[in-house]
């Protein structure tokens, strides 16, 4: 059943009797309910219980993904997001720190990426090496002065302006290091 369906408006007849099997369970009521009077049936568990898979996503989840995942870490070290509906200065999402004193502006890709698009916009570019499931967050030009001389002569980085690695050599991760995060 979609779940438009499943949203019913409080002030119905019918919410006292689909309510009615979730209170002898303990399922109703305020837990169910949000602002504006809808009230939702419990999740059923099925899809609960199965992660999905990453790899199955089209481009679109995989970013909403990714953002939610990231966000999760911010939080970790005191910073909200906020996603933009629309690039913003180089930037898919703003992290702010809780105190108010700092923002970044952040890129979320999904493997390393370097652009002259996003040269001297101060972008934090955030990436998930899929191999090994550890983000990296970099400050965009910083790494790019580590790691130009290596993609400098690429036809991608002359003729597009852009390179982005679909994995991490040794020594890339290595000039990475110090900027894991999570």
């Amino acid at each position: 059943m979609s779940m438009a369906k499943r949203l019913v408006k409080n002030t119905e007849p019918s919410v006292q009797r689909f309510h009615e099997p979730y209170r002898e369970t303990g399922m109703g009521s305020a837990r169910n309910r949000l602002a504006g009077g809808f009230v939702f049936p419990p999740a059923e568990r099925s899809n609960i219980v199965n992660k999905i898979k990453y790899s199955e996503l089209n481009a679109r989840q995989k970013e909403v993904y990714n953002f939610q995942k990231v966000s999760a870490i911010f939080a970790e070290f005191g910073y909200t997001t906020i996603k933009l509906s629309d690039d913003w200065m180089g930037a898919d999402f703003i992290a702010i720190s809780f105190d108010g004193k700092e923002y970044l502006k952040v890129q979320l890709k999904g493997r390393l990426t370097l652009d002259k698009k996003y040269q001297g916009k101060n972008v934090y570019v955030c990436f998930c090496d899929q191999l090994t499931n550890e983000w990296y967050l970099y400050p965009h030009d910083e790494a790019l002065k580590i790691i130009l001389k290596t993609i400098e002569s690429s036809k991608s980085w002359k003729d597009f302006g852009g390179y982005s690695f679909s994995y991490l050599t040794p020594n890339i991760k290595a000039a990475l290091s110090g900027y894991r995060f999570g």
